[in-house]
């Protein structure tokens, strides 16, 4: 990033490091990981509703909650194979992989299932993509319970 690109990124890092010792993108890259594992604790809480636990005995709330990591891990797995350089959270690849916007048609003995061009055409790409087995995975990038 620079001035050649036209735009400039800012990061605040509050630390009680020694900035002696240590230069500043040394301190950034330290503390990105944090960041990330943060951003993760969040969407794990928002949008797959981890906030409320359902049930009254521990063991069955234990057993919900192993279910939310599987499912956020399958989505995340989803995600980087969709953009591996930066994927999406949750909310949007639900959106954009899993609500189908479709219309189910019936009419002389068959049911026809319409699917917007649009949509179609994500779900081949991903498929594309999923097939290729060219994807390196970032670190951090699942979550380990």
């Amino acid at each position: 990033m620079g001035q050649a690109c036209g735009f400039y990124h800012y990061h605040a890092v509050a630390t009680n490091r020694d900035l002696t010792r240590q230069n500043y993108q040394s301190i950034v890259e330290a503390y990105r990981p944090r960041a990330e594992v943060e951003n993760q604790v969040k969407e794990f809480k928002i949008n797959f509703d981890a906030k409320h636990l359902p049930c009254l005995k521990m063991s069955a709330n234990e057993v919900y909650f192993l279910f939310v990591l599987l499912s956020q891990n399958l989505i995340r797995w989803a995600a980087i194979l969709d953009q591996p350089d930066k994927p999406h959270y949750a909310k949007k690849i639900r959106r954009k992989l899993i609500n189908a916007p479709a219309t189910i048609l019936t009419g002389s003995r068959q049911f026809v299932l319409r699917v917007k061009t649009k949509f179609l055409k994500e779900i081949h790409r991903f498929l594309e993509r999923w097939r290729s087995h060219s994807v390196t995975i970032p670190p951090l990038a699942f979550s380990t319970g």
